[in-house]
């Protein structure tokens, strides 16, 4: 009787292999759905939070916008409002314009403006890109109208404050954001 050798055939081995490269062809395939996802969820989630950020620092501006030099139109907003604490603005008020700058981001420009008499060269404006791919702004006012009852407008140069302030924004990738309605505190109930 013949006595076979230990060890594997030339068709035990491919058959090995071949097992061994699928396996490793569907941990490559899942590990790269895995990181796809990951890299999705986050700028999904960096997303939302820009713009809760931003949405809560035009809210607060607006509430806190003095009724003296309030200008609007329908596609950019100039008034004077305390910034934060943490703006690194030393002053506490400034004069500030929301609009879209050509490059298709929505900026917030800003003028400090110091208390007392002005005894140098008003200081060049600070720029601060609040939101990329945005394609336009449109901003609303509701104001009391002659006959008694609010309506809202394009424009503002009235007296005083509107009682609220409507932001639309148009993004470029066509997703929707939700319009951002402030209550300026200085105009009253």
């Amino acid at each position: 009787m013949k006595q076979r050798e230990a060890g594997f055939t030339l068709l035990e081995v491919l058959v090995a292999l071949v097992v061994f490269g699928l396996l490793m062809a569907g941990l490559s395939q899942t590990t790269h759905f895995a990181a796809a996802s990951w890299a999705a969820a986050t700028r999904a989630t960096t997303g939302t939070a820009r713009l809760a950020a931003v949405d809560r620092t035009l809210r607060r501006l607006i509430e806190q916008a003095l009724p003296a030099g309030f200008t609007g139109g329908p596609d950019r907003l100039v008034f004077t409002t305390t910034l934060p604490r943490g703006s690194g603005n030393t002053d506490e008020l400034a004069n500030v314009a929301l609009l879209v700058a050509p490059g298709g981001q929505l900026e917030l420009r800003w003028i400090p403006q110091p208390a007392g008499i002005l005894l140098t060269p008003p200081q060049a404006p600070k720029t601060e890109m609040l939101l990329p791919g945005v394609s336009a702004i449109r901003v609303s006012y509701l104001s009391v109208q002659p006959a008694g009852s609010p309506a809202w407008v394009s424009k503002w140069t009235g007296v005083g404050l509107p009682l609220l302030v409507r932001i639309s924004l148009q993004r470029t990738s066509g997703n929707q954001w939700p319009d951002l309605v402030a209550a300026p505190i200085a105009a009253g109930p």
